[in-house]
């Protein structure tokens, strides 16, 4: 046996591991290695200083190692693989032999809870049912644990679910309550007659949706990881090609890598040669790309403590602030289950349209887009060929070329920019009265003063810096030579300095309502908005009912409060400041992440630009802490969803941001409550599945709602849309932030949700 154990795994193993894409081994261990050097007969002792070996060797290739108790006193299933002497199962019967399992797992814990390298420790392999109950496994999970726990607070602890007859989840009792808990499921498409005459494709398929499905069934949002613990790119399809067992390898690794806390492949040296991940490896069973085992890095972030210098947020659009009563440095079941306080720091006027309500003139703030129809032509003003030429009011129909977009000076001075992105003016070589498109950059002969008919807001007149009105002389032909005199009288259909006004288009942002109340004014509701919008009981609130995060947008400016750029005003970054002494009521608040950037849109965000921007703002990150996630936000529009992963996967601690709404496209618009839900559990699930992969970035689902566009829906109707989205999204690797925590649109207000009981958490 000495032999057997210094020949058959060496340091160069652990060597060729870490070289080829994988960072974890599982090493089964028997009960009688806690009595070496003298373990009862007939074994034999020696193994114990193999194991010790090999936590050397994985500290030295950077490896981390999950012991697994594969034999237990007595025997867990009768196999020859858990020792047992005749195939009978003896362990579990007496309360003896439970305290004598325990033990053993206490011995390993205390010898090895200081290795670096020490990830998890599995208390017993393939219990078999019915021979091992349920009770039995219960009472011993949950002593083998305490043990665990009284050496490593740290070290996962793995449940292995049994083999026979039994409930997937019968184990989600116990361990969805203990901290730091994996269920370790095996999956092989062998040892039942099911497989026996399935071909190539009949097994890939098994994989693509069974396997799938039964992985699915033990995932949950608030539950124990999952690890698909025992696998092999084996099957009982004769005169199978390498292309075959290349294709049935990789449908494994995409399906099993999405189990939330990793897998194993068994083993990694057999005479077998398709059990031998050693071969298949060397000798291209596993096509260069294809192995790509769970990231433990990514794992090991959920144990981290995380920074808390607000200063760091001057490089991001978003922060993500823990403020669970549990502490997310060392809970590695921690997810994140977020909401954002959206319309706070950064203004979204939809979700507070009060906040505009004192602006003068409010029609026509900064980025609004608006047509206007002359009275008397019947015609739309349009700049010709979008910009760069004359001003003519001759369109039927309105377009881009016949909307402008509205740059505010003040409450009574606008700029008028055109479709190829000039400004309406006048031509001095029509000795300033023509009116055209063709500056770069406004004056002031590009400015104007709107004025709307007393008690009519629809109709309007627009006068330019020569002191007379825009007036539509001809279809062809716009001037400003109209004198102005009395703005009371003269709005007939015969007046042609009189257009119909159509807003086409509004921006409600902070941009809008800063440079809207003015440098005066601003300052002052701004700082009340902050004041009371949020505060400190929100984050109570957002503790007790079930949520351990909040996701905060910022804008750039912050970076320079107390004084930033015109129109923006200071006073955010204070705001920010109190919403890190808030959490700190919690137990444990830290900044957990730094999200880069908030829905790039496609295609005028090129992937090129992203993906050097992200490299940079990581790397600002890092300089900082080596604690706090990081999250790429995906791009909106056309794009690849897996399009980021070359450049974040080398990445530890990154994060991958999607955002999903049953709304802004025509595809929902006339879906039916089940429509609706059935889409979550099948497209959504789907989208989720294509960009979770074992060894990229963790996912997030940063942005959802429970809102849709079903008319007349029940409140029984909105709680199932609910839950099926966080049954669904619960599945995210990093977690979800619903949006958002207050808003006048009662379904997008998750505290209006939960506190009328539509969502519960």
């Amino acid at each position: 046996m000495r032999e057997h154990w210094k020949s058959f795994i060496v340091e160069s193993d652990f060597k060729f591991i870490s070289e080829n894409g994988l960072n974890t081994v599982r090493i089964p261990v028997g009960w009688w290695i806690a009595s070496d050097p003298m373990p009862p007969k007939p074994y034999v002792g020696g193994s114990l200083a193999a194991l010790d070996n090999a936590f050397l060797w994985a500290k030295k290739y950077g490896v981390k190692i999950i012991i697994d108790l594969h034999a237990a006193p007595g025997s867990q299933n009768g196999w020859e693989h858990s020792a047992s002497r005749d195939g009978s199962i003896e362990w579990g019967k007496t309360d003896e032999i439970i305290k004598q399992t325990v033990a053993v797992i206490e011995f390993l814990a205390s010898r090895y809870a200081k290795e670096p390298s020490l990830y998890a420790v599995e208390l017993i392999n393939e219990p078999l049912s019915p021979g091992v109950s349920l009770d039995t496994v219960n009472k011993y999970y949950k002593a083998g644990y305490d043990a665990v726990r009284r050496h490593s607070a740290t070290a996962f602890v793995i449940f292995s679910n049994r083999l026979g007859p039994m409930d997937p989840t019968e184990l989600f009792p116990l361990a969805s309550g203990l901290r730091g808990t994996v269920i370790d499921v095996h999956y092989y498409n062998l040892f039942t007659e099911e497989f026996d005459n399935l071909t190539v494709q009949q097994n890939i398929d098994f994989v693509n949706t069974n396997r799938s499905a039964q992985l699915n069934l033990v995932t949950t949002a608030n539950g124990p990881l999952t690890f698909v613990g025992e696998w092999v790119a084996e099957w009982n399809v004769k005169d199978a090609t390498k292309e075959d067992y290349q294709r049935f390898a990789k449908a494994q690794l995409e399906v099993y890598g999405r189990a939330t806390f990793g897998w194993a492949y068994w083993t990694l040296r057999n005479v077998n040669k398709h059990w031998s991940l050693e071969w298949m490896i060397k000798n291209g069973s596993y096509v260069i790309g294809i192995l790509v085992p769970i990231e433990m890095e990514s794992l090991e972030y959920l144990l981290s403590s995380i920074s808390s210098n607000t200063w760091l947020l001057s490089i991001g659009l978003l922060v993500c602030i823990t403020i669970c009563g549990c502490n997310a440095s060392v809970d590695p079941n921690f997810r994140v289950r977020a909401v954002a306080l959206g319309g706070w720091l950064v203004t979204e006027g939809w979700i507070k349209p009060s906040l505009f309500d004192g602006i003068p003139n409010k029609d026509f703030l900064d980025g609004t887009q608006f047509q206007l129809k002359s009275v008397t032509t019947g015609k739309y003003l349009s700049a010709e060929f979008g910009g760069g030429s004359i001003v003519v009011a001759n369109r039927t129909t309105p377009s881009s070329w016949e909307t402008f977009t509205v740059w505010r000076l003040n409450e009574k001075a606008f700029q008028l920019r055109v479709f190829q992105k000039q400004f309406l003016g006048l031509d001095l070589n029509g000795k300033g009265k023509a009116l055209v498109a063709v500056a770069n950059s406004p004056g002031v002969l590009e400015t104007f003063e709107i004025v709307k008919k007393p008690g009519n807001s629809k109709r309007v007149r627009i006068k330019a810096t020569n002191g007379m009105f825009l007036q539509a002389k001809t279809e062809e032909l716009v001037t400003a030579d109209y004198p102005a005199g009395n703005t009371t009288t003269g709005w007939g259909d015969d007046d042609p300095s009189v257009f119909v006004f159509r807003i086409a288009g509004k921006l409600l942002g902070e941009y809008q309502v800063t440079n809207g109340y003015g440098p005066l004014r601003a300052p002052q509701v701004m700082r009340e908005h902050w004041k009371t919008f949020i505060v400190e009981s929100d984050f109570k609130f957002i503790s007790e009912n079930g949520l351990n995060t909040v996701r905060v947008p910022v804008g750039w400016w912050i970076a320079s409060d107390p004084s930033p750029p015109k129109p923006f005003v200071g006073g955010s970054l204070a705001a920010l400041d109190n919403a890190f002494m808030w959490a700190k009521y919690a137990k444990h608040p830290s900044l957990y992440a730094v999200e880069l950037i908030n829905e790039p849109l496609s295609p005028g965000v090129s992937v090129d630009t992203l993906k050097k921007f992200y490299k940079a703002g990581y790397d600002a990150v890092r300089r900082h802490t080596d604690k706090a996630f990081v999250i790429f936000s995906n791009r909106l529009g056309p794009m690849k969803p897996r399009e980021l992963f070359p450049v974040i996967s080398g990445l530890k601690g990154s994060v991958i941001d999607v955002h999903y709404y049953h709304l802004f496209t025509d595809d929902f618009n006339k879906m039916t409550v089940q429509q609706n839900i059935d889409y979550i559990y099948s497209n959504n699930t789907e989208e989720l599945n294509r960009v979770t992969t074992s060894n990229g970035p963790l996912i997030f689902v940063g942005e959802w709602v429970a809102e849709w566009k079903v008319k007349d829906a029940t409140k029984e109707n909105y709680q199932r849309y609910a839950k099926a989205q966080l049954d669904v999204f619960g599945r995210a690797t990093f977690g979800w932030s619903y949006w958002t925590l207050r808003n006048v649109n009662k379904h997008w207000n998750l505290e209006w949700m939960i506190k009328n009981g539509y969502i519960k958490l």
